[in-house]
Parts: structure tokens; sequence; C-alpha cells
């Protein structure tokens, strides 16, 4: 799997910002920016936080584009994939290929 990039500290803010109460969070930028790919990070970090302590997060991903939905499905998908072979081989470096 090739992950589009590795979150520097803006998009680390971005993936785990919390606020007092929920609110919604919208991106703005250039096309090419990483937007997409930090909203998916950012809700695999919350389902994998339901995960571990049953607080069911929120969340919807919209868009008219039919493509960018399949795209966004596919790279959480592959997020749980590389997730688990990390698991299972204790590397956090071990990433599963697409």
């Amino acid at each position: 799997m090739d992950l589009p990039f590795t979150p520097g500290p803006k998009e680390h803010e971005i993936i785990h910002h919390r606020s007092e109460t929920p609110k919604s969070l919208l991106l703005m930028g250039r096309s090419g920016t990483g937007k997409t790919t930090c909203l998916v990070f950012r809700m695999w970090a919350q389902y994998h936080e339901y995960r571990q302590q049953g607080t069911r997060p929120k969340q919807m991903f919209l868009t008219k584009n039919e493509v960018l939905c399949r795209e966004v499905q596919r790279s959480f998908n592959n997020m749980g994939r590389a997730w688990r072979k990390r698991i299972e081989t204790n590397d956090p470096a071990a990433i599963e290929p697409d």
C-alpha cells in the first residue's frame, strides 16, 4: 500500500483536532494539498478510537464525485489493512501492498 504522505505537524493537528463540543470540520485549500488525505486519516483515527474505547464517532464524508468517494473508501480500507499488518508483525513500519 502506498500511503500518499506522512502527516506533518499541521496535518497531525487537523487529524487529531478536538473541541469541547463536537463540531463540523471544513478544510479549504488548493487541489493536491492533502485535504482529503487528512480527512481519511482523521476518520481512521476516530474509527480506531471507537474500536478501542467504544466511543462511537459521528462522522460523514460527503462528495458529489463518485470517483473520489470510491478512492476515499479504498484508502480507508487500506489504512485498516496496514494497521492490522503492523499489529501482526509488531513492526510499526510494516505496510501491506495494495
